[in-house]
Parts: structure tokens; sequence; C-alpha cells
């Protein structure tokens, strides 16, 4: 297997872990006999902490560039102690250490954290000769492969019963971070980190985040499902989102591609003002929403696919960590804050119209 595609193992197993944890977490907190409200608390918590750790971790990895022990080190232990902890919810959850339960769940998130930014700053490297938007689209397609299991997968999971089920999703996590050192290839000797940290272009990816995660919670959320409902008969609903998602995923290599002829800032400002100017349109003519979903997913694949490859390309190559951390940590900030603010109605529509409009806005002010 060649060193991108054990990447994109890792990115799925990431996405697998993350799905079965929101997926059996509610009966995980009736096990340890907790109310099902501390779903969202715990959403918001864990979120909140990754909005500190990403940049901090991605940082942390530039700065030990030079001593790559180091930095497989962090990787490596910390995705091995977040297996290893995933492998322990369950059993503290049946055995209803309730305090326990709740705070391994938060040290789990945030060694989950500590690890995604530095695995994701080694694209480059990994990707070989292959430009990075089309080396992301195959880590874009792992994660959505495993992220259609969200919408499907539950009663399943549940059936298995907790204890395998995060036993396979541990044995999954380990497996392929252990294979990517294996097969990771030798980097090239690193110069020593730069003493002043680029704030303005860290800043403006945190401004990207922040859209971009209004963005996807409300599209995701609320937008794509309401509109799949529409469509679909109730049962058939969960399916409908999960084809969305496969969709989304497969035009992330387009989208690869695309970024590689018009250039990446082009080809996003494009797809992201699209995509907002689509998301308004849903409330103009709904007798073809299908069509516009399938039109705003296709652009959303695009978007998505091109945020890393973004990170790494606007910071300095020695602060490609901190690029990927800022965005990412900027991303879960949103996430946490419209899992408290919960829009209804036509507004869902219009904020995510402005939240994909502002991702261009904010993408023409990069450098």
């Amino acid at each position: 297997m060649s060193p991108l595609r054990s990447l994109a193992l890792v990115q799925g197993a990431i996405t697998l872990c993350w799905v079965i944890y929101d997926l059996v977490l509610p009966q995980l907190l009736d096990d340890a006999g907790l109310d099902l409200a501390w779903v969202r608390s715990l959403l918001v918590i864990e979120n909140l902490l990754i909005l500190v750790v990403e940049p901090v971790m991605g940082a942390l990895s530039d700065r030990w560039r030079q001593a790559l022990a180091l930095r497989w080190s962090l990787i490596t232990g910390s995705a091995l102690l977040a297996a290893t902890m995933f492998v322990a919810l369950p059993w503290l959850a049946i055995a209803r250490q309730s305090e326990l339960f709740v705070g391994l769940v938060v040290l789990w998130s945030v060694s989950m954290a500590v690890f995604r930014s530095p695995v994701l700053s080694l694209l480059g490297q990994m990707g070989g000769t292959l430009p990075l938007p089309v080396a992301a689209s195959v880590l874009t397609l792992s994660s959505g492969i495993f992220g259609a299991l969200r919408p499907v997968a539950q009663n399943f999971l549940l059936s298995l019963g907790a204890v395998p089920t995060f036993g396979a999703g541990a044995i999954v996590l380990g497996g392929a971070i252990l294979y990517l050192r294996r097969v990771s290839p030798a980097m090239p000797e690193a110069e020593d980190a730069p003493t002043s940290v680029p704030w303005e272009r860290s800043l403006g990816l945190a401004a990207v985040g922040m859209a971009m995660g209004t963005g996807t919670r409300l599209l995701l959320g609320m937008v794509v499902p309401e509109q799949i409902a529409q469509i679909l008969a109730t049962p058939w609903v969960p399916w409908g989102v999960a084809g969305m998602i496969l969709w989304q995923a497969g035009w992330a290599v387009v989208g690869g591609w695309v970024a590689t002829r018009w250039g990446l800032g082009r080809s996003l400002r494009i797809t992201a003002v699209a995509v907002g100017l689509l998301c308004g349109g849903l409330l103009v003519n709904q007798s073809l929403g299908w069509l516009i979903m399938l039109l705003v997913m296709a652009g959303f694949g695009v978007i998505a696919n091109g945020m890393i490859p973004l990170a790494l390309t606007v910071m300095p190559a020695r602060w490609g960590g901190l690029g990927i951390g800022t965005y990412l940590g900027a991303f879960g900030g949103a996430i946490a804050l419209w899992g408290v603010v919960m829009p209804t109605g036509e507004a869902v529509y219009l904020l995510s119209m402005v939240a994909f409009l502002s991702v261009a806005a904010m993408l023409y002010r990069l450098p």
C-alpha cells in the first residue's frame, strides 16, 4: 500500500471512530446512568477543546520537524492512547462509573485532536509528486466512505454491542497509524523552524474555518436531511443522506483535478460563491430542490477537499501543521456554536448562503 493510501486509511479510521462514538454515545450515556442532555453538552465541550488543542499541537509538530522521532512519537503515541481509551469507554459506561466515563470521553476527544493536525500535515510528503488537491481527494474520498455510515449504521452498530464496536474501531485506528509509520517515506532534513509565526495568515485560515464550519453544520445537519425528507419516504431518508455524502466525496476527486488546472484559490472562490447562491436558491425554487441539492453537494465536495491543501499552501512550509490546526480548530469551534444555537426554517438556508459566500470573501483576502 502506498504512503498516500495509508494516510487515507488513517483519515478513514478517524472518521470511523467518530461515527461509532456519535451513534453509540446515547446508549453509553444511558448505561452510565446519565441524562441524554449530556450529548449536546459533550459536543460543545469537545469542540471548544479542539479549538485550542488543534493549533497548539500543529505548531508543536512544526517545531519538531527536525526531530522526526519526536514528531512520530507525538503522532503514534497520541493515536494509540486514543485507541486505548476508545476501548475503555463502553466498559466504564457498563460499570456505571459516570464521572470517570465523562472525564475519559473528554480526554479521548483531546487525544484524537492531538495527532490529527500533525498527521495531516504529512500530506505533501505522503502524496509524492501528486499536486496537493489531487492527493487530498484520496483522503476526502476515504473519509466520505466511512462518513456515509453515519445515517444508516446506528441499528447495526447497536446490535453488535458497544464493546465489540468500540474495540473494532480502536483496532482499525491503531493498526492504521502503525502501518502508516511503517510505510512512510524518509523525510528530507528540515531547516530550523522560524521564530516568527505568520499570524496574519493563521488568523485568515481561522476565519475561513469558522465560516466553513458554520456552512458545514447547517448544510449537512439541517438542509440536506430536510430536503431529502421532501423527496423520499421517511424510511429511506437516511439512505438518501448517505447517498449525498458519497456523491459529495466523489466530487472531491473531480475538485482535485479542477484545482490543479484552475488554481486552488480560484476554484475554491468560484465554487463557494456558487454553493452559497444555490443554498439561497433552495428557498426560491422548491420544485427543483433535488437538482439544486445535487449541485450544492457537488460544490461542497470541491470546497471541502481543498481546505487542507489551502492551509498547506497559504502557510510557509515549516508552519503547515499550525495552518491545518488553526483551520480545524476554528472549524470545530463553529460546530460547537451551532450545536447550541439552532436556527430553524428559512433562517437555516439564509445562514448557509451567508456562510459559503463568507468563505469566498475570506479566501479572496488570503495571500
